[in-house]
């Protein structure tokens, strides 16, 4: 009676892994992403942020590239950083954005000695600006995370937007927290 409940048992795990891997898609080892969770730092070294992010190649049974949140530091309205990325939504100072991703693209360059290359995932699409309950603004933007090879050079996060109907560009350093490039290939999205 043992060995037919043992024999039982077996036939019932083994049927139920290979339904599962049926099932399942099948497993890719490597592919680009980048995922974040760090302070965002201007080049005179103060935090002027948080970002979390996770972005990836959209597909068809993905459609959205990821997500992006940034928690802006509080500061003085009338001194604010220089740096800070968005100065103020209606007089008040902005203290989250959130990313409504449109696409997400990966790449790697070669650089001049002695950089060796530079791996870069990169987003864009509309980040909209909170300053308080309700009061909101939304603008075209595209952000790109960057690494060298060489690990004496910075990371960096390079930000690019339109704001009061004007282009801007706005370079910052990663900070504190985790930070993770995953690359196998040049996208186009």
């Amino acid at each position: 009676m043992r060995r037919l409940v043992a024999t039982l048992s077996a036939v019932i795990l083994v049927m139920s892994a290979a339904s599962s891997s049926v099932a399942a898609p099948p497993v890719t080892s490597h592919v680009n992403h980048f995922v974040g969770n760090f302070d965002l730092l201007n080049w005179s070294g103060t935090v002027v942020g948080h970002i979390v992010v996770d972005i990836h190649e959209p597909t068809e049974s993905r459609l959205v590239s990821g997500t992006l949140d940034v928690y802006w530091n509080s500061y003085d309205p009338a001194q604010p950083p220089s740096s800070f990325p968005f100065v103020n939504l209606g007089g008040a100072p902005i203290r989250e954005s959130h990313a409504q991703l449109a696409g997400g693209w990966f790449y790697d360059e070669t650089l001049s000695e002695p950089w060796g290359y530079s791996r870069t995932a990169g987003t864009s699409g509309y980040l909209c600006d909170y300053a308080e309950p309700a009061v909101m603004g939304c603008r075209p933007f595209s952000v790109v995370f960057s690494q060298s090879s060489n690990p004496d050079e910075p990371r960096w996060v390079g930000w690019q937007f339109v704001a009061n109907a004007d282009f801007h560009g706005l370079d910052m350093t990663p900070g504190k927290g985790a930070w993770a490039l995953s690359y196998t290939r040049d996208t186009n999205t």
